[in-house]
Order: structure tokens, then sequence, then C-alpha cells
């Protein structure tokens, strides 16, 4: 099933990360990005994912033509988007599946806001960004491979 944009309800893109097995959408058009639930948190681990869409100052200011009056989900395509303002960031979160969407550029301005320490809010966007960072970090990796481990022995 194909998802549309929640901000120009233009097709999105599915790209891939093999290494984790992570699917994320974007638009074309408009640039956003859409993940759906914990898909946020799982990008920071996804090197090719993060190096693609990380970029710095990935800003393309696009004027949306026709762009509709309220943002709709891109998976749950009927429940409008709720807007969440994340320091000087407003993103979009779905109340129903916890998906989010971020507009051109977000991505990078919400990770520089978390990496100066400036990043708040308790929003669902805010936790995956937390949690993604720490999985990123040292310490998430030698959780991760403990966790692992454990796993293949039970």
């Amino acid at each position: 099933m194909s998802l549309s944009c929640p901000a120009c309800t233009k097709e999105l893109t599915s790209h891939k990360d093999d290494v984790i097995d992570l699917e994320i959408d974007s638009c074309f058009f408009c640039h956003g990005l859409w993940f759906d639930r914990n898909e946020l948190r799982r990008f920071f681990t996804a090197p090719k994912l993060y190096n693609k869409f990380r970029l710095p100052n990935h800003n393309f200011k696009v004027k949306i033509k026709d762009a509709p009056e309220q943002r709709l989900c891109a998976r749950c395509e009927q429940t409008a988007l709720v807007p969440v303002k994340l320091s000087q960031v407003e993103v979009d979160e779905c109340p129903s599946c916890k998906g989010i969407w971020l507009d051109s550029g977000e991505i990078s301005r919400l990770i520089d806001l978390y990496e100066e320490g400036k990043l708040k809010g308790k929003s669902e966007t805010a936790k995956q960004i937390k949690k993604g960072h720490f999985d990123k970090g040292p310490i998430g990796q030698v959780s991760k491979t403990v966790a692992l481990a454990f796993k293949m022995l039970f």
C-alpha cells in the first residue's frame, strides 16, 4: 500500500536500510519524512538512512501548492495529525498509530537541538530522538550486543 504525503498529498517513496531492516518514507516533492511507530528511534542506528537524510542544513524552502487544510496521517489516512512544538520546531504526530511527520530539514534541526542540549518536550518525537541517540552511542551499542548474546543463548 502506497502512502500519501501529509503535507502535499503526493505519493511517498520508500527508502530501506538493510543493515537493520528499517524502511522509512520520504516525499520527493516537499522533502518531508514519514516515520512509522518507533522508526525515528531506529533511524539513528541505520547508517544508510541516517547519512542520506541527516544532511547539515538540509532544508528546501518549498511552497506547497494546494496544501491540505488539515494534515492527515500517512498510515491511518483518516486521522488528523497533531502539531507538536519542540523548542523552535513544530512536528506532526499521529495520536492513533504514533507515526511522525517531519517537514523538510526538521530532522537536522531536531538533532542539532538535541546535541546542543536544547531539545525540550515530552512528545513521542522527543522521546524517540533521545532514545535513538542513546542507542547510537557506545552504551547503547554494548546493551544491544549483550541483549543479542542472551537471546542467542536462551
